[in-house]
């Protein structure tokens, strides 16, 4: 019987998922100019990433990365005698570096480019450390993971994988990124009959326009700076000047037969 429900359920998110992301993606992309793909006249362009780890124990992930990314030949490190002066000269740790304008400034001082942050999160049962890849002209997040601490040679493939995705929207001109923020999916039936749906279609929407090429879509956490703060840096108006807020429904249709979007 549990089996039979949850098949049932995830074949009606799936079915949901193929309509809202087709209709996203044709309202908010643009086709590139002939000859040209998203971010190609720039992605030779060298970018400098400071590694930035919090506490002595993500510090082992960012020894591993450092050597990592020091032979990608996109990416070059900031010293990290050049980070640690800056964050002195700014009297922040590396958790200040959340905030948009600590963000920005640090990005402006150090010269880097992107801010790749590093948590440790001492949960009793599951310890992680969340690895977080800033744009610093922006403050916007194009990554964020936790990764089991005691797993960090083996997840490392798939953490270079993810920030290799990341680094490439880096190389995306301003005018040709998609700033997208999914605000609610939210039940349409009396009761809030589909809200486990709703969950999980929304969960499954932001993955899936994360891996388009063009797409940054935005976090609940900056959607509700971008929405509800009057102190915005002037990128952080650009991008909310910019943005593609989507906000949808689901209900069933009239005598049960298929679901209805609106």
């Amino acid at each position: 019987m549990f089996e039979r429900s949850t098949s049932r359920r995830l074949s009606v998110t799936g079915m949901l998922l193929g309509c809202l992301l087709t209709g996203i993606v044709a309202l908010a992309s643009d086709e590139p100019p002939v000859g040209k793909t998203p971010g190609s006249e720039d992605s030779q362009t060298l970018r400098r990433w400071a590694i930035i780890s919090g506490d002595p124990k993500s510090a082992a992930l960012a020894d591993l990365l450092t050597v990592e990314l020091s032979h990608w030949k996109q990416v070059a490190l900031v010293e990290r005698q050049q980070i640690t002066k800056v964050l002195n000269e700014l009297e922040l740790n590396a958790s200040g570096l959340v905030a948009p304008d600590q963000a920005v400034r640090f990005g402006q001082l150090s010269r880097a480019d992107a801010l790749l942050l590093l948590a440790a999160r001492d949960e009793p049962r599951s310890p992680s450390v969340r690895v977080q890849l800033v744009e610093a002209s922006t403050s916007v997040r194009l990554l964020d993971l936790l990764i089991p601490s005691a797993n960090f040679q083996r997840e490392l493939e798939a953490i270079l994988s993810e920030l290799r995705r990341a680094e490439s929207k880096l190389a995306i001109p301003e005018d040709r990124r998609r700033f997208i923020g999914v605000l609610a999916i939210h039940s349409g039936e009396p009761g809030g009959g589909l809200k486990a749906q709703c969950r999980t279609l929304q969960a499954l929407v932001e993955i899936r326009l994360q891996q388009h090429p063009q797409f940054v879509v935005l976090e609940r956490e900056q959607l509700q700076r971008l929405t509800a703060e009057s102190n915005l840096t002037g990128a952080e108006l650009k991008i909310r000047s910019a943005a593609w807020l989507v906000e949808a429904g689901v209900r069933r249709r009239n005598g049960g037969q298929g679901f209805a979007i609106t």
